[in-house]
């Protein structure tokens, strides 16, 4: 996945979803109701209909992407663009703390952020929020959340959940609140940069 296309993750998620139901068609079915004897019966779909629900104020749609298995991933992202409104990019981010091989969302530099981020023009940038310390307030370099925020060329949300990311599309991005969990919390400070 990469930003060269304007595929998103989304795109990759459908995409995926259709090739597992093209390798196991015995997914791919309904029940429906037998002739005659009024008792049900599994039904395979020859075609591969992809289903998003979408919330919205008014009420829950779902567009439909038809013959999903037989689509590139350029086409699924334009269809999915055209369908729900919503176009998303992916962005490498190069770990400059631990190496470019290590790539976990909570191991990220906030300064790698920033730059990968910088030309971006976007109406949000989604950060991951496990990329912040407990309290979200530092990312593992020392970073700040509000220092990362303001070298984004975007309005920046750390989220954890797709559903977080369609609130901040909705309300704006607040700032990142304390960790639900309360993992890290004990070795973790409020307001101090972690030792140089």
């Amino acid at each position: 996945v990469g930003d060269a296309g304007g595929i998103g993750p989304l795109a990759v998620v459908v995409k995926a979803a259709a090739e597992a139901l093209r390798r196991h068609p015995r997914l791919n079915a309904i029940r429906a109701v037998a002739d005659g004897d009024g008792g049900e019966q599994v039904r395979v779909l020859r075609e591969i209909n992809i289903g998003l629900a979408v919330a919205l104020d008014e009420g829950l749609v779902t567009p439909v992407i038809r013959q999903a298995d037989g689509k590139s991933l350029a086409r699924l992202a334009a269809e999915l663009g055209a369908a729900t409104g919503v176009e998303a990019s992916v962005h490498p981010v190069p770990n400059g703390l631990f190496g470019e091989r290590v790539n976990v969302s909570g191991l990220l530099p906030g300064e790698g952020l920033a730059r990968a981020l910088a030309g971006v023009r976007a109406d949000l940038a989604a950060l991951p929020r496990t990329s912040l310390d407990y309290f979200g307030e530092r990312f593992l370099d020392g970073l700040t959340a509000e220092e990362a925020a303001a070298r984004v060329a975007a309005p920046v949300a750390f989220v954890s959940t797709l559903s977080e990311v369609v609130e901040a599309l909705r309300e704006g991005p607040a700032p990142p609140a304390p960790a639900s969990a309360p993992n890290g919390a004990f070795w973790s400070e409020p307001d101090e940069a972690p030792p140089a």
